[in-house]
């Protein structure tokens, strides 16, 4: 099985089989060998897609976000049962890269998501979290940080009001790259591919 990136698992994709009747999964040059991985990839397109897509209904949407920004949600392929994370582990992917590329992805869509409807327990990766304690040197902006990651799209004025004195220096990440905001909705991406040449989602971690 090849590496897959996230534009894998938004870019187009088709079944086919060899000469000996074995099944492949082909998407953009990837081939899955067995049925499981096939499935698998199906399944957790469909819901990041759903995470942003404006086609998605609200319950859909709910449902999908759930799955992807916590730990606890899960859906049976076929008889199997699977969490995010097992389902990134099974392609090999990292979940940490997926998590961002798609807070990207929500930016760009200008999606608003249901924040009271979404109880994210996923953790901010280490590596940003260094990152930003090494420009800020303030341990206390951390829990506003984890709380912009947990929940893509909240405003940042009801981060202010949760969160004394983080205005200034939510503005310093704004301005590196960590965090980007759309009409006062902010969403934590690490890095803004806009900003940087030749950027690659994997150099991240």
């Amino acid at each position: 099985m090849n590496n897959i990136s996230y534009q894998d698992l938004v870019g187009d994709f088709k079944f086919s089989y060899n000469d000996d009747m074995e099944f492949h999964y082909s998407a953009d040059g990837l081939e899955f060998a067995t049925h499981e991985q096939l499935l698998v990839f199906e399944t957790l397109k469909e819901q990041v897609s759903n995470c942003y897509k404006k086609s998605t209904s609200l319950k859909k949407q709910i449902k999908s976000l759930e799955f992807c920004f916590t730990t606890h949600g899960t859906l049976y392929v076929e008889d199997a049962l699977y969490t995010f994370n097992t389902m990134c582990d099974l392609l090999d992917i990292n979940p940490d890269i997926v998590h961002i590329r798609l807070m990207y992805e929500l930016y760009l869509q200008k999606s608003v998501l249901p924040i009271e409807c979404l109880n994210s327990n996923i953790r901010i990766p280490d590596d940003f979290i260094s990152e930003i304690l090494l420009s800020t040197r303030d341990l206390n902006l951390m829990p506003a940080i984890h709380y912009i990651y947990t929940h893509p799209s909240v405003k940042l004025t009801q981060v202010c009001a949760m969160f004394n004195r983080v205005d200034t220096q939510l503005e310093q990440l704004i301005l590196d790259g960590y965090i980007i905001n759309n009409d006062d909705h902010l969403y934590f991406i690490g890095k803004n591919p806009a900003t940087i040449n030749n950027f690659k989602w994997s150099c991240l971690f």
